[in-house]
Parts: structure tokens; sequence; C-alpha cells
């Protein structure tokens, strides 16, 4: 359930927060407004949500504008931005039992049943009117009967189709001439050409997750499969399969889990490493303008081809999420340690990316990342007189498009470049990206 009202809670949430971003005259509001009722009344309800939106973006506390977006948004289906408005009216005034009405009702609809019963409780508890108490006491009735026929297993997921070009598939370095303890090496053959390729990648994610007794107990259990397959450079092609099960706990604003994890790569459709390991994911609202994510891993590698670089990988990553109004910033930190049977393998990895977001009309967005990951190796490669410390920055840039509730596309280009003690691990590469993910 955390993961399906999360974000409906969090956009709730944080927007009572935003600040208007351009200020208008009385007038201009005012007209929006009008248009807002006029398409209302006309059951245009998309176009009055867009109109009282706009009226929202110069005025987010108003009660009226909230109020009439809430409506527009629950007539027309969008129940997850009925939730955002009418949580902000209660943030305001938690004393308003229309507004809690309307927000059980938008529950209802979402089947957040446990949510909904909750309100449609307390609203009663006020002894509203008769016919009120009537149709609380009928959703309240219909709640009882869904939970009864309710299953404890439910199944989610997504797939993606995406098409990509690499400008430097094998990831070769940018000098052929590689100075070692040898005396300088020359590259030849494929890993010495800085070869493009068409790509094609193919994601497929299933989550089940079970109720267990007990107010936001579950046990998730999910499936990631991914594949890559190069039209020119055919031995690079890729599959990845990742498992992972165990407890979930989740709260209203928070949830937790401890999963065990395995995984398996095959490169040109041989094994190439296997993990097994455990992770502690966690996801919190810290206020009404901020979502914090973060995750413990440990694992355990093999190399199917070189047991002396088997390894156990240890990280952190911490994630906060920043959202005002149409704008989201999100900022990463990642600490990681892998200590390997071969100590040049070994090392200590730092990631820090920040990235932006603002919604544009017609349900786009567009984005904007800088990415920098530093690895330092503890002892040096027997073939160089250098110990190893990497130094990669990517900048990506993508734009997106909600084309229904469950189907989205998203171009996107990404540059990186890599700088290092060791010339082997010098590159450059140009990867531009067309993904289209379908939910259910």
């Amino acid at each position: 359930m955390m993961r399906k009202l999360l974000p409906s809670l969090l956009a709730g949430l944080l927007l009572a927060g935003s600040l208007p971003l351009q200020a208008q005259d009385a007038p201009s509001q005012k007209s929006l407004i009008e248009r807002g009722k006029a398409h209302f009344a006309k059951k245009e309800f998309k176009q009055a949500y867009d109109r009282f939106f706009d009226a929202f973006e110069a005025d987010p506390t108003s009660s009226e504008i909230n109020f009439w977006m809430g409506r527009s948004a629950f007539e027309a289906g969008d129940f997850e931005s009925a939730v955002m408005a009418f949580e902000r009216m209660l943030i305001s005034d938690p004393e308003a039992s229309r507004v809690e009405l309307e927000l059980a009702r938008s529950y209802f609809h979402l089947g957040l049943m446990d949510t909904a019963r909750n309100h449609f409780q307390n609203v009663l508890s006020k002894q509203p009117p008769e016919p009120v108490a009537r149709n609380i006491g009928y959703h309240l009735e219909q709640i009882s009967l869904r939970e009864k026929a309710r299953r404890k297993h439910r199944f989610f997921g997504s797939a993606a189709l995406g098409l990509s070009w690499d400008t430097n598939a094998r990831v070769s370095p940018e000098n052929t001439e590689i100075d070692t303890l040898l005396g300088p090496v020359f590259l030849t053959g494929a890993a010495a050409d800085e070869d493009s390729d068409l790509i094609t990648t193919t994601t497929f994610s299933l989550i089940h997750r079970y109720k267990r007794p007990g107010q936001g107990r579950y046990w998730e259990t999910s499936a990631i499969v991914y594949s890559a397959f190069n039209k020119q450079e055919d031995d690079l092609d890729l599959n990845y399969l990742h498992l992972s099960t165990g407890p979930l706990w989740d709260k209203t604003d928070c949830s937790f889990s401890l999963q065990a994890h395995a995984s398996h790569i095959s490169k040109d459709y041989a094994t190439y490493q296997t993990e097994l390991g455990a992770s502690v994911p966690f996801a919190c609202v810290l206020s009404k303008s901020l979502l914090l994510m973060s995750n413990l891993r440990l694992d355990y590698k093999e190399y199917k081809e070189d047991a002396d670089r088997h390894a156990v990988n240890a990280s952190f990553e911490l994630r906060p999420i920043l959202i005002r109004g149409r704008n989201q910033l999100t900022a990463e930190l990642r600490l990681e340690h892998e200590d390997s049977n071969l100590d040049y393998k070994s090392y200590n990895r730092a990631v820090t990316s920040l990235q932006y977001e603002r919604k544009l009309p017609a349900n786009f967005s567009a984005y904007g990342r800088y990415r920098f990951q530093y690895t330092s190796f503890k002892e040096n490669d027997p073939l160089f007189s250098n110990k190893q410390k990497d130094r990669v920055h990517e900048f990506k840039a993508g734009l997106r498009r909600q084309i229904s509730p469950g189907i989205a596309a998203e171009l996107n280009h990404a540059y990186t470049k890599a700088n290092s003690d060791v010339a082997l691990y010098e590159y450059t590469r140009d990867l531009t990206s067309f993904i289209v993910t379908v939910a259910f």
C-alpha cells in the first residue's frame, strides 16, 4: 500500500507548502475560478481541474480553489489528485467535516479501505445530518463487504521497452597506447575502437504483496528481469535477473522493509556474476515538502570465470526529495565498500548526484541531472605503477510524457566522461535512449 499511497500523500502534503510562482491580480484569479466552475457545470471536469490548478499556483492556500480542485479531480476519476487537494484543506482546517467526507470518498475509490473507513467514522462521530449519515453508512457497509471479499494477495509491476544509441558500446579507452610496468602496450582489436551500436532493452518487474495479520504488515516478493541486445557487438548482450523477498511494514507516513535478495548476470549468454545479500529499504515523509529514502545493503559477489575476484560489498544510500509545486529536486549520496579476494580489486566508492525536474503542460516533464562517482582502489594493479583512482562525471537530460495513467514515454541523453590515474579506464561516452513504460 505504501508505494501507491506515499506519492499521493507526499504530493498532497507538499503542495500545501508551495509558494506561488508568479503573483496574479485578483480579477485574473477570479476569472480562472469562474471559468473552472463553468467547465464543472458542463461536466468538463478535466478542463475544470486545469483552470483551478492555474488559480492554485497563484494562491495555493485558498480553501475555495483547493475544494473545487478536489471535486473536479474526483469527478474526472483522478482520485489521487483529489486526495492531494482535500488533504491540503484538512491541514489548514482539521475540523472541516465536508472536506473530510470528500477525502474519505476519494480514498474509497482508490481502494484504500482502512484509510477511508477511518475518515468516514471520524465524520460520523460528529453527528452529521441524516442524509450524510446514511451515505456514510452505505460506504462503511461497502467497505466491510469488500474487505470480506478482498484477496490477501496483490500483484503489480511494469514492463518497459527501450532503444538506445551508444557511441562507445565497449567502453573503450580514449588512448590506445597504455603505459604499464612492462612498457607501453598498444591496444588492438575490438577493445581499441570506440564502436557505436544500437541497443534494444527490455525490463519487466513484478511485485507480489501478501497482507499479513495486523495493520500495515505485509510480505513482499519482487522480481526484475532486464535484457540488453546489441545489434553489432552481440557478444556484449546482457541478461540480468534479480529476486527479493521479505517482510514490509507500511505505516501512514513511513515504510520499512527487510529484504533477502539474489541476482544473476549473464554476458553473451554465459554466467558472469551472481550475488546473494540483504537490504533494508526505508522511506518516510518528513515534512510537507520533504521525502527521505534510504537503503542499507550487503552482498556477496561471485565471478564465474574469475574466482579470485569473489567479494563482499556493503553500501548505504541516502536520497532526499524536495517538491515545491511543479518543481522537484532529488539528491543522492551513496557510500560503497567492496572487499575482494584480490586487494587491487578492493575499493571504496562515493557517489553523489543532483537532479531537477519540472512538470510542464500536457503531462510533460523535463529533467536534468549531474552525477559524480569517485572510486579509490586499495592496492596497485600488478600491471600499473599508479594506484587506480577513478572520477566519473555524468550529465543527463530528459523529457517525459505521461500518456495515460499507466503508460509513459521518455527520451533522454547522457554524456559520460571518465578520468583515471590508469589510462586504460579513461573514456567518454554518449548514450541516447527512448523508453516506453507500461505499469499495471
